[in-house]
């Protein structure tokens, strides 16, 4: 090789060798980077003309099978913890356990009844058992109004969830567009393919995207059932769009009329979508059914008697003629609310007692307690309750068992996509002794072959 050639492949060596040191110094510096990649400076022969050692490319660490399974989880993971959350905010803020318990506003107002029973002509009782009445209904109507509260905040975390997707999808177009650019001209594209990555992982954690390449180098943004949020570089918007029996949006394709994607949607999206249309909807259904049953069941009783004045017994309770709604529409009668008088609650049995101090219709009243008025004729209202509460509770277990077990398997995952392509201090600092030394090695061999020349010029 003549000396020429020789100084060449120095000079090729320390530029080669120079660039590994950045890069490596690069890996170190963005080592508790969050999405950033391990990156490597690939030595060789670019071709037999070329003389010494040359960077090939700079080399992204990627592990596709690790990755994908981990991005997976992720999504599995948001939507478990999200729905575990959403949960125990419900349970907390029903207000169903404790002292403010459905069960223990039925004890009352069923033992004000019996009281009423044994002291029928006591206007004090008469008092003490309509404010009962009012209180069982107020505290009904609360706790309807509490899960309809929570179904609408979800909602609205939905729509607004829906927005900030459709500010992922658009920024995950445009970086398959800037990548396929980059890299049809010759030019390395590691940093927009690492925030490319963090865009699918916000999806993931989002709607439970995923990502897969094909062979233009596109990446594929996509939802488990295989619907499209980036294709190449054109974005699929979605959008919130009302449901016409509900008026709760439902998560709608843009670009496709009339089509929703609802079911198909994981992540926090997908769990705050079954909080909102089951969790919450099962629980409503509940209270729906002890309100629905016993308004009626305490109004057909109470019709059947007689009042202090000997006139026939008016509805307790105003309720919706059908059970859906009926718990958010449970009020005390304003014929009795407006009288402002409790000769108006009956406690005779017929009318030619009224005035006796009869009380056994308000002992029919009361035995109501004992009755199964809910889930078709199988269950009393108290067995219904406590069925209501303890469904509520079993789910938060549930969702935070899963939330345990994903967040476990989220570990696992993230270990094993770190270790394939996160940075490892101690390697990175190995690389970088082994190039400098490397630099140092070809830097003395330009500065002999300088020499060497100096020498044959002044011969």
């Amino acid at each position: 090789m003549s000396l020429l050639r020789t100084l060449g492949a120095g000079v090729n060596a320390m530029n080669a060798y120079q660039t590994a040191v950045m890069t490596t110094g690069q890996n170190i510096t963005n080592a508790n980077t969050e999405g950033y990649h391990q990156q490597q400076a690939v030595l060789g022969r670019k071709s037999r003309a070329t003389a010494g050692v040359q960077v090939i490319e700079t080399r992204r660490a990627t592990d596709v099978f690790i990755e994908k399974q981990a991005t997976i989880q992720l999504g599995t993971k948001s939507y478990h913890d999200t729905r575990n959350q959403a949960l125990i905010s419900v349970e907390s803020t029903v207000g169903m356990m404790g002292d403010n318990a459905l069960t223990t506003y039925f004890d009352e107002f069923y033992n004000s009844w019996y009281e009423l029973s044994a002291n029928a002509q006591d206007p004090a009782q008469r008092f003490a058992t309509y404010n009962r009445s009012v209180e069982l209904a107020d505290a009904i109507r609360r706790s309807a109004d509490e899960l309809s509260k929570s179904q609408q905040n979800t909602n609205e975390e939905i729509a607004r969830l829906t927005e900030e997707t459709n500010l992922l999808i658009e920024r995950g177009a445009k970086l398959n567009i800037d990548i396929a650019k980059a890299e049809s001209t010759g030019q390395q594209a590691n940093e927009l393919r690492d925030d490319l990555d963090q865009v699918t992982q916000r999806l993931a954690e989002l709607v439970g995207a995923r990502a897969t390449g094909d062979s233009d180098g596109y990446m594929r943004i996509h939802l488990e059932s295989g619907f499209s949020l980036v294709n190449q570089g054109y974005p699929m918007r979605i959008h919130p769009e009302p449901s016409g029996t509900t008026g709760f949006y439902e998560v709608a394709m843009t670009d496709t009329a009339g089509m929703t994607i609802t079911n198909s949607v994981g992540g926090q999206l997908g769990a705050l979508l079954k909080v909102r249309d089951e969790d919450l909807e099962e629980q409503k259904a509940y209270l729906d059914d002890i309100a629905f049953n016993f308004a009626n069941a305490v109004n057909t009783a109470h019709n059947s008697g007689f009042d202090l004045q000997g006139n026939a017994g008016l509805d307790v309770f105003t309720v919706s003629n059908t059970q859906a709604g009926a718990a958010i529409s449970l009020e005390i009668n304003s014929a009795i609310s407006g009288a402002n008088d409790p000769a108006v609650l009956l406690a005779a049995k017929a009318a030619a007692a009224s005035g006796s101090g009869d009380g056994s219709q308000a002992l029919t009243i009361a035995e109501l307690d004992e009755s199964l008025l809910c889930d078709g004729g199988t269950k009393t209202v108290y067995q219904q309750a406590n069925l209501m509460v303890t469904k509520l509770g079993q789910m938060v277990r549930d969702s935070e068992q899963s939330a345990e077990s994903a967040e476990s398997r989220h570990i696992v995952l993230s270990d094993l996509k770190d270790a394939a392509v996160g940075v490892s201090i101690e390697e990175e600092m190995v690389a970088l002794q082994t190039y400098q030394k490397s630099f140092q090695a070809a830097s003395r061999i330009i500065r002999t072959i300088d020499e060497m020349m100096g020498t044959l010029v002044n011969m």
